[in-house]
Formats: structure tokens, C-alpha cells, sequence
């Protein structure tokens, strides 16, 4: 039913998931030019319930804790017989009472509290006005009263994996925290990618880099410690039943023999188990910073040299990890990478600089990688003689998936052409000291950047030599 209702007895409802009218200016003076052109929808309010204290005694009249209906100033939470609380319309409501309206075109209809709720999320999501802390508080809410995932999928529209995965959002890290960072360009799959790191601390430290530059070599760091530290812990376990411990300072003075080491992506180390397999007599275990080390003791003293080594090692270890991660970074970005606008031209760029003027070769095991590709390709020298080759992948991935060769495809080659199998530095792969001249992750960088790539902080670092890595001891 339509009427005219006054603007005095229309309430915003207390529970719309829009916390955030906007700025109601421009809609202010237009209502006031022409006034609103499209209908509120509205519910009959209950007559004495306090939306101040929640409380509702079926009269007018004092609520249980003394809010007054009848006072002057009227207690500003009551809501009056006759009233009616809005369901869709809100900004027009708030910039109407801007305007000077007294009075509004109104559909009143009957809904349930479920379906009020409802009705505003899936009327707000249509017009992409919620925020996505305010659509899971929304959803959340319908869950709250009794509603089964199923249910509030069929009543907002939204698939079941979407209501589950907002709700999950909201319950993981809390609205404080999201409403910190919704400002910033994130998508949702950022949000589901810290559900990797269990460490809520870590995690924590992670999430402030949500939408930054950062955001991903904080994550691959974070998951990557994860890991070394399930490593670890799992080898601590078995060293302690075989070995004495040793503090990194003591380890450095001690001259050893017969020394192993663990690192995160132990070379021909395939558990904790093997690690500890074969050890026999006294043995000693270091938690190093990046590897764990067991030993056993020689004859005589220790050396600066072996000292020297050992830190070597170290050093290495620290930096190799680092460059690992530099190359996941590279790789996340190049399987997502879209030419649009400037970027185009980089690709292409990029396609012509691999192709005249780079000397490396185009590599199986990137491109493999790059397209998630698990067989090896089928070669008339190798072992291998089933699947495809490398040609007719490529000929599958043109002809399949992009209608031809584009722009994105362009990039995708040039990067199999200069990007590595293994993680390159700017070291010197013997002693782990700075050398920034490494020509082709130079060249890789500036084509990377100029398609829009944007470098971490870590990988800044290790290319302009200011790594606390290099001096690492």
C-alpha cells in the first residue's frame, strides 16, 4: 500500500547492514528541486519498544528503565505508535529530512525481522552501496537468528561459498580490524590467503599489510617460516632424544665434524626422520637462524676458518631463502598479470626485449610452472615419451584458453625466456657478499615494473644492497 506518511514517524531501521550513508548533498538538492521520485518501503513499528534499551512492553509509556515516550524532549530511541521503521530507503530518508520534506511516499508492507534484513542487504549489494565488513555483519546477523547457511543464500542471492567465506571473514579477524583496512584495494582472495598462517600473532602482522605493496612478500614470508618451523620442530623433537643442545654462540666455537644441516627445503632431505637417520655416537643440535645444524665434536681447537665457514653458510642460507621468496613474488604476479592501458605496451616491450636482445633461453620448467602444467614435456631426446610437447602446450594455451596470441600472452612467454628456474640474487653465490650487477634479474625488474609490478621492501633491499642479510653473521 502507498501513502504519504510524515517524515517525523519514519525511523531508520536499527539493524540496516549500510552503516555509512555517504555524502546525501547532491541527493539533498535534488529532492529538494523535484522531490523524491522513488517510493520508501517501510514496516509498521512496534508502538512502545525502545530501540535504546531493546525492551518492549506493548504500551505507550515508560520503558523498564524510565526512557519516556511522553517527555519533553521525547526520549530520542522510542519509537511512536503509528511509526514506521524503513527498510529500503534510507539515504533518501536522511537526505529528505536535509531538504526540509515533512512528508514521503511510502510502501508499507509486513516482514518479518529475517526478511527486513534481507531485504536491505540484497537491496544494497544491488546498488553496491555495502561495504564487505557491512554485508558480512548483514549476513552474519541473519545467521545469528536462526537462519541456515542454505536459507540466507536463497534470500540474498548470494552463493552459499560466498555467505560462508564473508562470515568466516568477519569471524576471523573482527570488525575493528577490517574497518583499519577497507580503504585499501583489497579482494577477497587476500583475506582468504592469510588463512594459511595459523600463528594468530603472525597472522596479525600479515593482515596490517593488507592492500600495500608488501602484502604478498609478508605473506610468502610468513608461510615459508611456517613451514621451516614445522620443520624444526619436528626435528627438535627426534635431536633432543639423540643429541645435547647447543646455543648459536657456542656452536661457533666448537670445532665439528660430520655436520648436517636442515633447512626449510632441505636439499636430498625428504623428513625429519632421514635428517636424524644414521647418527651415531654424541651428537650435538643447534637452532641456527636459518637452518638447524647437528654435529659431533673433533680433535683440537676451532679455527677463525672454521668459524669463517660457518658463517658463510649462514649468510647463504638467509639469502637464498630470501631469493626464493623474491621468486614466488615474481611468479604470483606474472599468473596474474592483464595488459590494460599502459601496460600493453610493456608486455609487448617486454615479448620484443626477450626475443632480439635477451641471451637466456626459453625455460620448460617456468612455463610449467607458470601454467600449473605437472607432467614434463614429451621430448624426442628424453625419457619421456607420453604427453605433449612444449609446442603443442603452447599451441593449446593460444588456440584454448586466449582465442589467439595476446598481449598477456606475449608477457607470459617473454617470462618463460627471462625468468629462472632457480631463485637469482644479488650476490656473490660463494661468499654472500653484495653484487648488484646481476644483469638479467635487472633487466627482469625493470620489464616486470614497468607492466605494473611493484617490488616488496625485502626485494628493494637485496637490490640496492641495504639487507641486513649481507652483513648477517
Amino acid at each position: 500500500m502507498l501513502t504519504y506518511i510524515s517524515i517525523d514517524k519514519l525511523n531508520p531501521h536499527p539493524d540496516n547492514p549500510r552503516k555509512d550513508l555517504g555524502d546525501l548533498t547532491e541527493l539533498a538538492a535534488s529532492i529538494k528541486a523535484r522531490g523524491v521520485l522513488q517510493n520508501l518501503t517501510g514496516v509498521p513499528a512496534d508502538a512502545g519498544f525502545c530501540k535504546s534499551c531493546a525492551i518492549y512492553n506493548g504500551t505507550l509509556g515508560k520503558c523498564e528503565v524510565g526512557h519516556d515516550e511522553r517527555a519533553r524532549p521525547p526520549c530520542p530511541h522510542w519509537i511512536t505508535k503509528g511509526a514506521y521503521t524503513v527498510v529500503i530507503g534510507h539515504r533518501r530518508l536522511a537526505a529528505a529530512r536535509l531538504a526540509g520534506l515533512t512528508e514521503l511516499p511510502c510502501t508499507v508492507t509486513e516482514m518479518d525481522q529475517k526478511t527486513q534484513i534481507a531485504t536491505m542487504l540484497l537491496e544494497n549489494m544491488q546498488r553496491s552501496d555495502l561495504t564487505p565488513v557491512e554485508q558480512a555483519e548483514g549476513l552474519q546477523m541473519m545467521l545469528d537468528l536462526g537462519e541456515s547457511v542454505k536459507a540466507v543464500s536463497a534470500a540474498t542471492g548470494l552463493s552459499e561459498t560466498t555467505v560462508r567465506r564473508r562470515t568466516k571473514m568477519l569471524q576471523t579477524f573482527g570488525r575493528e580490524a577490517l574497518l583499519g583496512v577497507q580503504d585499501r584495494p583489497i579482494k577477497m582472495e587476500d583475506y582468504e590467503k592469510l588463512y594459511k598462517i595459523k600463528d594468530e600473532k603472525a597472522r596479525a602482522e600479515v593482515f596490517d599489510k593488507l592492500g600495500t605493496p608488501n602484502f604478498n612478500a609478508s605473506l610468502t614470508r610468513a608461510v615459508d617460516e611456517q613451514k621451516e618451523k614445522a620443520y624444526r620442530d619436528e626435528i627438535f623433537d627426534l635431536l633432543k632424544q639423540k643429541a645435547v643442545p647447543k646455543t648459536d654462540s657456542e656452536y661457533h666455537k666448537m670445532n665439528t665434524c660430520h655436520t648436517k644441516y636442515f633447512h626449510s627445503r632441505p636439499d636430498g632431505v625428504k623428513d625429519a626422520k632421514s635428517f636424524c637417520a644414521g647418527m651415531t655416537g654424541e651428537w650435538f643440535f643447534c637452532p641456527s637462524n636459518y637452518y638447524t645444524v647437528a654435529f659431533q665434536l673433533s680433535a683440537g681447537t676451532q679455527t677463525d676458518a672454521d668459524v669463517a665457514e660457518k658463517q658463510r653458510k649462514s649468510k647463504l642460507a638467509g639469502l637464498r631463502a630470501a631469493a626464493r621468496r623474491a621468486r614466488v613474488l615474481r611468479m604470483d604476479f606474472a599468473r596474474e598479470f592483464r595488459a590494460t592501458g599502459k601496460t600493453v605496451a610493456a608486455a609487448e616491450s617486454m615479448a620484443l626485449a626477450a626475443l632480439f636482445s635477451h641471451n637466456g633461453n626459453f625455460n620448460d620448467r617456468v612455463f610449467r610452472e607458470l601454467y600449473g602444467i605437472a607432467e614434463p614435456f614429451r621430448t624426442s631426446w628424453g625419457d619421456f615419451a607420453d604427453g605433449e610437447t612444449r609446442d603443442e602446450a603452447a599451441a593449446r594455451i593460444i588456440d584454448t584458453e586466449s582465442h589467439g596470441l595476446t598481449d598477456n600472452l606475449l608477457f607470459s612467454f617473454a617470462y618463460c625466456r627471462m625468468e629462472s628456474p632457480e631463485p637469482m640474487g644479488w650476490y656473490n653465490q660463494y661468499s654472500g657478499a653484495y653484487d648488484g650487477q646481476n644483469y638479467f634479474l635487472n633487466r627482469l625488474y625493470e620489464h616486470l615494473c614497468a607492466c605494473g609490478y611493484v617490488m616488496s621492501d625485502e626485494e628493494t633491499a637485496l637490490r640496492d644492497g641495504t639487507s641486513e642479510l649481507y652483513t648477517a653473521q
